[in-house]
């Protein structure tokens, strides 16, 4: 290497010096020479290493080694997951086992797995144990823009994905953070997954209940006359195409939610209230009394989820870091 004399410094030799056990101590002879090439003083300096130095070695950068152990634990990551199948008679149980579930968490999963399966009958569960399996399954999703591995639930395709310990992680930042009723794994999977249950429960519903839908809707727009109108000459479009009664609701249904995500409603305040009225009549008529969204805050969350579906995107629930 060159010197600030303008001279060097080179390696003239490498000797062992004696052998103990496998670790071989040994001696690196320097010679340092003048800018004429002259050799000025030579240092002999031992070394005690489980490799013997050798001259002009390739030496692995920090760079080189991080990016050779990322690759090992990539591609050796055991990914601890649980798919859940129904039984014979359509339920679902889900085991005792599987981490970051609370009882509750199991009870909710049990009853709205087994109906939502009657909507969907190739539904598939996959619920993650721990983030690096997550990080693992998102990884195969191949979903672009997407991080299963800090989103509570996922739906793709006819596939359910859970990720409890997220759940649990943004509960415990919430409560930290002062807020009284941090939201539930039930609450995370119903907002996920609510735009698959538009469609089937607008369908189970009697003319009589989308009548009194629509008609709570119109209340709700009545002070925007712009929203009115559009949600009018949508309903317009799906009847003169020949759609039948049940999805033209669904549409303007879908269509007013999204206004809502939005923002696009302009109405005085406690219309998430009124919205979340609307939804848990929803629910009721998929079969799903039992399971009432409580929280207003849900319900915006929900549909923004549907927002964002309506416009392509999957839907998913972020984490919220406070």
């Amino acid at each position: 290497e060159p010197t600030q004399e303008g001279g060097s410094v080179t390696v003239k030799e490498i000797k062992d010096v004696n052998v103990e056990g496998e670790v071989p101590t040994g001696a690196v002879v320097f010679e340092q020479r003048d800018a004429d090439g002259n050799v000025v003083e030579t240092v002999e300096v031992e070394t005690n290493l489980s490799e013997k130095v050798q001259p002009e070695a390739a030496v692995e950068t920090d760079a080189e080694a991080e990016a050779d152990v990322f690759s090992e634990e990539t591609d050796t990551t055991e990914i601890k997951s649980t798919e859940l199948n129904a039984m014979e008679d359509g339920s679902y149980r889900v085991p005792e086992d599987v981490p970051h579930l609370t009882q509750k968490d199991r009870r909710f999963l049990n009853r709205y797995l087994t109906r939502i399966k009657k909507m969907y009958p190739n539904l598939r569960v996959v619920i993650a144990h721990d983030f690096d399996s997550a990080v693992a399954i998102g990884k195969q999703i191949g979903k672009k823009g997407v991080d299963f591995s800090v989103v509570g639930g996922m739906w793709v395709g006819n596939t359910l994905y859970i990720n409890p310990e997220v759940v649990a992680i943004n509960a415990t930042l919430e409560a930290q953070a002062g807020i009284t009723r941090p939201k539930t794994l039930s609450e995370t999977i119903l907002e996920e997954s609510f735009h698959a249950l538009i469609g089937p429960a607008v369908e189970n519903m009697t003319p009589a209940q989308r009548k009194k839908m629509r008609r709570e809707i119109d209340r709700l727009v009545k002070s925007d006359p712009a929203l009115a109108e559009r949600l009018r000459s949508k309903a317009k479009t799906y009847t003169d195409t020949g759609a039948d009664a049940a999805l033209v609701d669904e549409e303007v249904l879908v269509e007013f939610l999204s206004a809502v995500a939005a923002e696009d409603l302009n109405v005085k305040t406690g219309l998430a209230s009124k919205v979340r009225v609307i939804i848990n009549n929803i629910l009721s008529a998929a079969g799903m009394k039992d399971l009432t969204i409580k929280s207003d805050s849900s319900v915006l969350d929900m549909v923004a989820a549907i927002k964002r579906f309506q416009d392509g995107a999957d839907l998913r629930i972020q984490v919220v870091q406070k």
